[in-house]
């Protein structure tokens, strides 16, 4: 039998990597926009959790920046569960560019709701895909 694809095996790599330090019984969050890197972090995190003993948070923030994107972080929160997440958290934000532009906003937005998510579950790690 051939082992997964050499792009899964380097990102489980990655994520084993990145969580040799945590101790089993941790949780690790995940943030998940629901775009291909992020998917398969979640998925290489949910795999590598198996063998570390994590307890895995998936979490995904609606900006509120375009038509649809409610239903765009229901998908997510459907897939992170579909991929074994033990738990999934969802957020909207208003994001205010307050002189960064909207993306440098988005993200010190999404970022402050990572802090806020890591606090709440205890997590000793939050993983973002870029």
């Amino acid at each position: 039998m051939a082992g997964p694809h050499p792009s899964v095996a380097a990102t489980r790599v990655a994520v084993r990597r990145c969580l040799a330090d945590v101790p089993s019984g941790s949780t690790v969050v995940v943030a998940c926009s629901g775009g291909p890197d992020s998917l398969a972090l979640v998925a290489a995190t949910v795999h590598e959790a198996r063998a570390g003993g994590w307890r895995v948070v998936g979490a995904t923030v609606d900006h509120g920046m375009q038509d649809g994107s409610e239903a765009q972080t229901a998908r997510v929160v459907e897939q992170m569960a579909e991929i074994g997440v033990d738990e999934t958290l969802a957020a909207r934000v208003t994001v205010d560019p307050g002189g960064l532009g909207p993306e440098a906003a988005a993200r010190r937005a999404r970022y402050a709701v990572l802090e806020q998510v890591a606090e709440h579950t205890a997590a000793s790690v939050v993983l973002l895909g870029h």
